[in-house]
């Protein structure tokens, strides 16, 4: 049942009445029908409704427009404006309070549920991002080692951090709405002006303006402590000036300009890194949609010619490269942490085959790349598309310490630590592992290089050349494995670094070989597939008509909601992205079982996340299949969540 609050503000009662049935019958909570703005303004603030849609027109002395400003700045409710007409200054003075949509008259049920969910899903969005931002703000200014103190555009305190309060001595509670020259005693020794007039001139110019040099702060206005600081208006979208902050702290903390520049430098590279990553995620996520349209259409093509078939070899030549593409895509997820680490038992030696067929196009060809696989190597359980990352790290900074060229060795072996191992091993546990060694006969490092090169940002490249996180990744996947890594290094000589990786006695799993065959019939079996891909929702709804299924399609949450609640038959399985704008896959999901217990669900998605694993929580009615993914994929997880 939705829980959903509206209230609705309409001042002819046919069309009020007309609404609040329609809302009652999608599952809305309506508790009023009011004609007045005033009454609406009112009750808004005592009920506190999720949504307000309200009339343009109202009688009285105010508006549907004053009444939805009023209410959606002081209460921050979303409204949606309902009007019979769209006159050019009246829909001009609606745009400036931000309304959730528009609702033109008449209204058929349809565009109403549409608007009404859109809106709430934007508002629950908003709310959520709003709130993590003043969090993450929040934490930032308490853990702040400098003094922050917010201003009105009076020049009256808001707010202050906790190094405001220890330093000026004030506590925020009283401090607030108090002139700043009554919180904080700051003088400037060799400046004509004050405190007051400096922050005017920031609101003023609307620029920061910095403290003068020998700038004073007076504590408990006796002893005084070198400071320095600006001060920064606060403009809002309009850009007028809202007030201004304050920000100082003591001298001595930012003597050293160069380690601060240096701070500098490594958050922008960290924020050049995060983006990146975000982009690079994004771009696998839509590659992933693209390999499921090209490996499912060369699967069914290939079931309908004659192996031996020269055409039957050109689509399995597609075939394989959209499997390779899709080993890719799964390394760029892995590199962008969009990617749940998912161990797997591996074989290490065939894992730097693959990894040696991409080195040869980021490795300069005057190096010689010989690998040395020790023969029966135990196999070890990790996350593959992890640890390909890190040989491809290692590999390509040994392929940087040798610009005139050289030789890059990787070689494997088990491994057998125990007291008699060398000092530096001996830091492992004692125990069995599979040992990779990647080494160069490169440039070397000295002992001090060494004694840092796994920090964050730490690099001995030029400036522009080089993260600094390279090497810190490493680290991270080694331990992120239950393994570790060593470096030995000497100059003019060359580098090695070591990794190791607990062993197993089980032997690496074979794939799968032998095609799954789904001969049973589902001609009374009905599949609801919520795809927002065309492409991919098409190809989907072939390969599951042609296995006799009935397939009900829809292009999002709320559509398949809609002809979930019409269809007068049982639906036995919903197919659905977890991705989706208005409603997520796992929304849809929670709600199309709680009207159909006995459904059964399969989730789809580029990526494993932890959106996915709380979408699917163990529940053996519902399943996970990643994207790309083939026909035969698709038909063997259906039927496996319907034998469940």
């Amino acid at each position: 049942m939705n829980t959903q609050q509206i209230l609705i503000v309409e001042d002819e009662a046919v069309v009020g009445m007309d609404l609040q049935m329609m809302l009652t019958e999608l599952g809305y909570s309506v508790p009023s029908v009011i004609a007045t703005g005033e009454e609406a303004v009112a009750l808004a603030g005592e009920i506190n409704p999720n949504l307000v849609l309200m009339d343009i027109n109202l009688s009285g002395s105010m508006d549907g427009i004053d009444a939805a400003g009023e209410i959606r700045n002081l209460l921050g409710i979303p409204v949606i404006y309902l009007t019979a007409f769209s006159d050019d200054s009246v829909l001009e003075r609606a745009k400036k309070t931000e309304p959730s949509g528009y609702l033109l008259k008449p209204i058929g049920e349809r565009a109403l549920y549409s608007a009404v969910e859109t809106a709430l899903y934007k508002h629950s969005t908003e709310r959520n991002r709003s709130s993590k931002r003043e969090q993450w703000l929040s934490a930032v200014l308490d853990g702040a080692g400098e003094a922050v103190i917010a201003l009105d555009l009076g020049g009256r305190v808001t707010s202050m951090n906790p190094a405001a309060e220890a330093l000026s001595g004030a506590d925020q509670a009283e401090a607030v709405t108090k002139p700043l020259s009554d919180v904080v005693t700051i003088a400037f020794e060799n400046s004509g002006t004050s405190l007051d007039e400096l922050v005017e001139t920031a609101q003023y110019q609307l620029a920061t303006v910095q403290l003068p040099e020998q700038t004073k702060l007076f504590e408990n206005n006796i002893t005084s402590i070198p400071i320095d600081g600006n001060v920064t208006p606060v403009i809002d979208d309009e850009e007028i000036c809202v007030g201004a902050v304050l920000t100082f702290g003591v001298v001595r903390i930012f003597r050293d300009m160069a380690e601060r520049k240096r701070l500098e430098r490594q958050l922008l590279q960290a924020q050049k890194m995060e983006a990146v990553g975000q982009l690079t995620g994004g771009v696998a996520h839509d590659f992933n949609n693209l390999l499921t349209v090209i490996n499912g259409y060369s699967q069914i093509a290939m079931s309908n010619v004659s192996i031996g078939d020269e055409i039957w070899d050109f689509l399995h030549e597609i075939q394989k490269a959209g499997e390779r593409a899709s080993h890719l895509t799964r390394r760029l997820l892995t590199f962008s942490r969009q990617q749940n680490a998912e161990p797997q038992v591996v074989d290490v030696n065939d894992l730097i085959a693959d990894v040696n067929k991409m080195l040869r196009r980021l490795i300069s060809e005057e190096i010689e790349i010989v690998t040395i696989a020790a023969p029966s190597l135990k196999s070890t359980r990790v996350e593959r598309g992890q640890v390909e990352l890190l040989l491809m790290n290692l590999a390509v900074n040994a392929g940087d310490a040798m610009p005139g060229g050289g030789k890059l060795v990787i070689e494997t072996s088990d491994v057998v630590i125990d007291t008699s191992s060398s000092a530096s091993d001996r830091e492992l546990a004692p125990g069995q592992y599979v040992m990779v060694a990647v080494s160069d006969t490169g440039l070397g490092m000295s002992e001090e290089t060494t004694a840092h090169i796994f920090e964050p940002f730490f690099t001995t490249k030029q400036a522009g050349m080089g993260t600094g996180l390279g090497l810190s990744t490493c680290k991270d996947i080694a331990k992120q494995n239950s393994g570790h890594i060593f470096v030995e290094s000497e100059v003019g000589v060359g580098t090695t670094f070591r990794t190791y990786f607990p062993s197993l006695d089980t032997p690496t799993p074979t794939l799968e070989t032998e095609p799954f065959v789904d001969d049973s019939t589902h001609a009374n079996q009905t599949v609801l597939l919520v795809e927002d891909d065309p492409m991919v929702r098409e190809l989907l709804a072939k390969a599951l008509s042609d296995k006799g299924y009935t397939i009900l399609e829809a292009s999002n949450g709320i559509e398949a909601l809609r002809i979930a609640g019409g269809h007068t038959k049982s639906i036995d399985v919903l197919v659905t992205d977890i991705v989706m704008p208005l409603l997520g896959g796992k929304d849809l999901a929670d709600r199309f079982q709680e009207r159909n217990p006995d459904a059964k669900v399969v989730f789809t998605s580029g990526y494993m996340n932890d959106v996915v694993q709380n979408a699917i929580s163990s529940d053996p009615n519902r399943a996970f299949l990643q994207k790309p993914f083939t026909p035969v994929d698709l038909s063997r997880n259906v039927r496996k969540v319907l034998i469940a």
